[in-house]
């Protein structure tokens, strides 16, 4: 690009000089059409199309926020789960609680109640680390169903995007705090803080800072942006990247 634009060369060596103490991510994208329209991945998705079809309106309770920091599980990690739906709101908690606490939530809700009395709870996953092991945590029940989108399917889940652009965000704002990241350890009560909590201490500011972004009005409009892919699985027709 550079070479197209300026029509000059640049080695390799003086890119890397110049993104030395920089704060960048490279992401790699996996594009394997023949898995993602497989026959297995279109009816896992056709599966999730039919059931996620009716949406109303819903919102988080009154003064909270749509997503809440949660403290990190094990090790020195932030994590942040989230539950959107356009009838109910949001939900946050840890782990395999996440679900549990997610079903009672909802079966005690005045809107499932009025217009979901005689459906089963539908919980949706994609395929991230966190929950690879949620079949066999969560206890069985009659009315719960715990559906995974099947490989190669983010573009399906209109939280894909509500995260995406909460990461962004993340990322801008860290950015803007590397000097505080990069720089010399602090003291707290006399004790040296380790270099991974003055690091975690900006991001926690940064998860705070981009949490207000995720809103119910952007799920609406992330659903809308789903909905041809949606209608596509409900066809078991094929996905296409960067539409």
């Amino acid at each position: 690009m550079v070479f197209e634009d300026f029509g000059a060369t640049l080695p390799e060596t003086t890119i890397s000089r110049h993104l030395v103490d920089v704060l960048y991510t490279v992401k790699y994208t996996c594009i394997e059409p023949s898995t993602c329209n497989s026959d297995t991945s279109k009816q896992k998705r056709k599966e999730f199309a039919e059931i996620n079809t009716k949406r109303t309106r819903g919102r988080a309770k009154n003064g909270k926020r749509e997503v809440e920091k949660l403290p990190p599980s094990k090790g020195a990690k932030l994590q942040i789960q989230c539950a959107l739906s356009s009838s109910f709101g949001h939900k946050n908690a840890t782990n395999a609680a996440f679900v549990e606490e997610l079903y009672k939530m909802m079966k005690e809700s005045d809107v499932y109640n009025e217009e979901y009395a005689h459906i089963k709870v539908i919980v949706v996953f994609g395929n991230a680390p966190a929950h690879s092991r949620i079949e066999t945590l969560v206890p069985d029940c009659d009315d719960l169903v715990l559906l995974r989108l099947g490989l190669y399917s983010p573009m399906c889940n209109p939280i894909e995007n509500c995260f995406s652009s909460m990461k962004a965000i993340i990322k801008q704002y860290l950015a803007l705090m590397r000097d505080e990241m990069n720089g010399p350890l602090l003291i707290s009560k006399g004790q040296p803080i380790s270099k991974t909590e003055t690091r975690m201490r900006p991001l926690e500011r940064a998860a705070h800072v981009s949490m207000v972004e995720i809103t119910q009005r952007m799920l609406h409009r992330m659903e809308l942006h789903v909905s041809q892919f949606v209608n596509a699985a409900v066809r078991t027709g094929g996905m296409e990247y960067g539409a």
